[in-house]
């Protein structure tokens, strides 16, 4: 390899290449694994922990959990919007995984709402 085929770090990406749906999608999918899984392992702490908290605590600790949830959904549901910015979505076979990909984030919010509103009611009610 001569000096002229050398690798370059602008050549592996330039601020004029655009940022495609897809990518930004999959960036976005990465923050909403890692905060669902903070979510439900927060939940199940609070649910089987030994030690029972009062008053104040108690309601903070609710405060956070229902934040969380709600935060989940929201970085959920727009990482799933990414995928509408992808031409002919519906309409173009080639698009199939993305289509389907897009349809399980919009079953999996409403699957996260309704937990949402069964937490909520286990929590407050």
């Amino acid at each position: 390899m001569n000096a002229s085929q050398a690798y370059s770090p602008s050549q592996a990406y330039s601020p004029s290449q655009a940022y495609s749906p897809l990518q930004s999608y999959n960036t976005k999918s990465k923050y909403t694994c890692t905060l669902t899984t903070i979510t439900l392992v927060v939940i199940i702490a609070y649910f089987i922990s030994p030690f029972h908290l009062g008053g104040v605590s108690n309601f903070c600790a609710k405060f956070i959990i229902m934040g969380l949830l709600c935060a989940t959904i929201y970085f959920q549901f727009t990482s799933s919007h990414e995928l509408l910015n992808i031409d002919q979505l519906f309409t173009n076979e080639q698009n199939r995984q993305e289509r389907t990909q897009y349809l399980m984030g919009v079953l999996f919010s409403v699957i996260l709402t309704g937990f949402l509103l069964f937490i909520g009611k286990e929590l407050f009610f």
